[in-house]
């Protein structure tokens, strides 16, 4: 298809900027490309792992770490290290005519239509963010399996909306449910937007967990349905990676010039990595890693059939130069240290008129070679198990209230009552409670005696909790006071599991992660109590309803969220038997002057005040 230029790239925020072209510039490479209409495209970020991305709907994923400064395949996340510069995709064939034609994300992607709450849009589906889909609460399609839909469906080949097909490993069964991944996005795109077509449609999914196992891993699926009356024998397709590791060192480069890459065929395995280990962007003390993407599933099992490398200044500029590349056979060693992308191939796929196929693949990160190729086969054993791995219980949702120089911390029994999908049972054994003040580079000290060999780095928390069996009592809140007023704070809270020894595993948790999109994690920034405002205990009077004297007994109350109280009166009094002394919270509405029991029987006393139930009301 004929080369076109590109003048313009988006933001996602509806922002049209206009860049001044630089000779030689960082930001260069991306300029020579034909964009969908601005009216059509859109992009997402995900963040649910430790690979955390921009994706756009038309094939293209990365590329926006300069100038845009979004993450573009940031690793690990919070660290603000971006690896990918573009990642695209290539396919091509050609006709019965003789003509070659070859699809790629530069010039010939087209996003296609959906359809949320009846209006036509071009959003990617994203689980995290109910806006982007018709969210319906009372959708419990796949309840059974404890994943219901909640409206979240898909479209398959024939462009019908279905449900999410999710493997049940307990009857190894397939059932309409919600999503796959911990966050999964969805779009379609078409190649219509070239001078050419060979009428392809391709829908994009997108996977990801921030299980200590599987938070490094990317899962991209892609099916391709030749929606034409030509069949095309000798299809071939190939990710288009271009992975410069480093940052912005001062000078307008960043360490893309000492990059390499490298290819391994008997596990369709391709990485790119720098050559000495360390990128002056970053700093001496940061040891680079490593990025790439591993083949997990190919039409017909035909595997990586090509690895092909080179500079993107060299890159063909006609369909049929581009097409020679990925239907090669040849396996390029890597150039000598520089900005070089590479095209991971697979070929000779027949893909005849009406036909689907599928394209699996896993964007991968590790700290070196080892953990990479460990990670690399960590992605493919679940795919092949379906995705079904051990997980921690549910996220729990933490709540925060401020206060002068603290915070109040509570959050609910969610992640207690969660029936683990690999053993049926609920395995909760507690929460771990951390303190960031560095925005989730680090969460406090790290532990030198964690016993969890699943986390590569652990942190001494802030807070710990745990229970020998489910459902005993346990904390639902905690007061960090001493901070500092308008300094901020991240906390994160885990719940972690008793562990599977049939995988084997040690103790599972939720991962941390990053305040707005991850509700586990939250940010807060102690203030002076404003004038006029006085705490909650002032207010306590000490009533004898009796002839004995006052007990010497002393009230603590704490607001935990000013937004929910009501304004209502609230009386605590006791009741004593021969062996306990209960406590009971009542309160009393303000315009009946009705009482209605908040806490009953309690007899919790001299305790952490952690250890006591929050009250609505």
């Amino acid at each position: 298809m004929e080369r076109k230029t590109r003048y313009l790239k988006y933001t996602g925020l509806a922002v049209i900027v206009i860049l001044v072209l630089l000779s030689g510039n960082l930001w260069s490479k991306n300029l020579e490309q034909a964009a969908p209409p601005m009216d059509r495209i859109t992009q997402i970020i995900h963040d649910k792992g430790n690979i955390v991305t921009t994706v756009d709907n038309w094939g293209y994923i990365g590329g926006y770490s300069y100038p845009y400064d979004l993450p573009s395949g940031e690793w690990p996340r919070n660290s603000g290290h971006d690896y990918i510069g573009e990642m695209k995709f290539w396919m091509g064939a050609v006709t019965p005519d003789g003509d070659t034609i070859v699809a790629d994300s530069d010039e010939d992607f087209l996003p296609l239509a959906d359809l949320v709450s009846g209006v036509e849009s071009f959003t990617i589906r994203l689980s995290t963010d109910t806006s982007t889909y018709d969210y319906d609460q009372e959708d419990t399609t796949g309840l059974g399996i404890g994943n219901p839909a909640y409206g979240w469906r898909v479209y398959d080949s024939t462009g019908s909306l279905v449900y999410n097909q999710v493997y049940n490993p307990l009857d190894d069964t397939f059932y309409p449910a919600g999503p796959t991944g911990m966050q999964q996005s969805f779009c379609r795109f078409s190649d219509e937007n070239g001078a050419t077509s060979l009428g392809l449609v391709i829908s994009q999914t997108i996977c990801q967990w921030n299980y200590c196992y599987n938070e490094d891993l990317l899962f991209v699926i892609l099916e391709i349905t030749n929606t034409s009356d030509v069949d095309y024998s000798d299809f071939a397709f190939a990710i288009y990676s271009d992975i410069d590791v480093g940052g912005p060192d001062g000078t307008g480069e960043n360490g893309r010039l000492g990059d390499l890459v490298a290819s391994d065929l008997d596990e369709n395995l391709a990485w790119t990595y720098d050559e000495d280990g360390y990128d002056p962007g970053w700093g001496p003390l940061v040891r680079t890693g490593i990025m790439g993407t591993k083949y997990l599933e190919t039409p017909d099992g035909i595997g990586m059939t090509a690895f092909r490398t080179g500079q993107w200044e060299m890159i063909p500029d006609n369909d049929a130069g581009r097409y020679e590349l990925i239907n090669s056979t040849d396996f390029d060693t890597s150039l000598p240290p520089a900005d070089q992308y590479y095209l991971q191939c697979t070929r000779g796929i027949n893909l005849t008129a009406g036909k689907t196929v599928r394209v699996v693949y896993a964007i991968i990160a590790g700290q070196d070679e080892e953990e990479f190729y460990s990670n690399a086969s960590t992605a493919q054993v679940l795919y092949d198990s379906h995705f079904i791995g051990p997980q921690p219980p549910a996220v729990p949702t933490l709540n925060a209230r401020v206060s002068d120089k603290k915070v109040y911390l509570s959050w609910g029994d969610t992640s207690e009552v969660d029936i683990d999908p690999m053993s049926g049972v609920v395995d909760f054994r507690g929460y771990k409670l951390y303190k960031s003040t560095n925005q989730g580079y680090t969460w406090g000290f790290e532990s030198s005696s964690s016993a969890n060999s699943c986390l590569d780095v652990d942190y001494i928390p802030l807070a710990a909790f745990q229970v020998e069996t489910p459902g005993e009592p346990i904390a639902h809140s905690v007061v960090d006071s001493g901070l500092t007023n308008g300094m901020e704070y991240w906390y994160c809270l885990v719940a972690y599991d008793a562990g599977d020894t049939s995988v084997p595993i040690t103790s599972l948790q939720n991962g941390f992660g990053k305040p707005g999109s991850d509700p586990n994690v939250v940010k807060v920034i102690p203030r002076s109590d404003p004038a006029g405002y006085y705490d909650a205990f002032s207010t306590i009077e000490h009533i004898n309803v009796g002839t004995s004297a006052l007990s010497d007994g002393v009230l603590y109350p704490i607001i935990f969220d000013e937004t929910e109280i009501i304004g209502d009166e609230y009386s605590v009094i006791f009741t004593e038997s021969d062996e306990v002394t209960y406590w009971h919270m009542i309160r009393v509405d303000e315009i009946t002057g009705d009482t209605v029991f908040v806490l009953e029987n309690q007899t919790l006393q001299d305790a952490d005040p952690n250890m006591y139930d929050v009250a609505e009301g």
